[in-house]
């Protein structure tokens, strides 16, 4: 599986992948960048939307809008529209706090995650001393349901079992991933899903139809392909350092799409590497789930 590069785009932070079958186009986020794109992979043309806060989770909604997990909230908009409806905030006790990863869950939620907010008024980054990240459940009225407590580092990771029994959830400053079986608004019986895989962190994630999750590393390289029982099954190298977040899409939902990021990247790195914040193609020989969409 040889990654090529999509589009002529190099992000500052690339987050937040998803498939729209319906144009036929890849969207994603640069949260730093206060930007969505919208690519053809055909043509690797691109739009840009832009946004007055980060944009930092993404997901396709029933009417053809979109959710959007902002740094302060979560809003409903339309691509080619300026206009951007807050439907919560459920972050909005916690003013040291953000939202972070995000997607639209099997039965039509938009779940997302929060972390303590690491960069500066100035695009600067910040340490992460506190571990407040947690992960959230949003229905189509704004009512919110905490799905896991406010005690993780750098959330990120959403994804469901093709049956949709488990519910996988990881901590990059800690490297775990997490699973845990899910029910309705309730996760139990947590376990730790992979925490020995040593190439950077793990970052987002896309599920396959086989049940195997491919997972991206920040600082790693590489995306990782894990069995049902968390087990390495096998390694796609990908010529950038910060590789973010990945979705299944294309004709034949058989093409995994790959975020990456600059953000952090000393200049002469970036000058040695021009795809460093490339966003990736790779044709995979299984399909990946469905896309989800919001309930709106």
């Amino acid at each position: 599986m040889n990654p090529r590069s999509l589009s002529s785009l190099r992000l500052l932070v690339g987050e937040g992948p998803v498939w729209d079958q319906r144009s036929n186009r890849l969207l994603c986020v640069d949260i730093e960048r206060h930007n969505i794109h919208r690519i053809d992979p055909v043509t690797g043309n691109s739009e840009t939307k832009s946004m007055e806060r980060q944009p930092a989770a993404l997901g396709l909604c029933r009417s053809g809008r979109l959710i959007i997990g902002k740094v302060d909230g979560v809003f409903l908009t339309n691509f080619g529209s300026e206009i951007s409806n807050k439907l919560c905030n459920p972050i909005s006790d916690q003013p040291f706090a953000r939202l972070n990863d995000g997607k639209v869950a099997p039965d039509g939620s938009f779940w997302v995650s929060s972390m303590q907010n690491n960069v500066s008024s100035n695009g600067e980054p910040k340490d992460i001393t506190n571990d407040i990240g947690g992960y959230y459940r949003i229905d189509a009225e704004g009512n919110v349901d905490q799905l896991v407590p406010n005690e993780l580092g750098i959330t990120n990771t959403l994804a469901w079992s093709p049956d949709e029994k488990y519910f996988f959830y990881a901590d990059s400053v800690h490297s775990k991933i997490y699973r845990a079986e899910s029910n309705g608004t309730d996760l139990v019986n947590t376990e730790i899903f992979n925490s020995d895989f040593d190439r950077g962190v793990p970052d987002g994630s896309a599920m396959d139809v086989e049940g195997y999750l491919w997972n991206c590393r920040w600082g790693g390289s590489c995306v990782v392909r894990f069995s049902p029982d968390g087990r390495v099954d096998q390694v796609v190298e990908i010529p950038a350092t910060n590789i973010t977040s990945c979705a299944f899409g294309g004709a034949d939902n058989k093409t995994l799409f790959v975020t990456s990021a600059q953000y952090g990247i000393e200049a002469d790195q970036l000058a040695r590497n021009p795809l460093e914040g490339a966003i990736f193609a790779i044709n995979t020989p299984v399909a990946g789930m469905e896309v989800s969409e919001f309930a709106d």
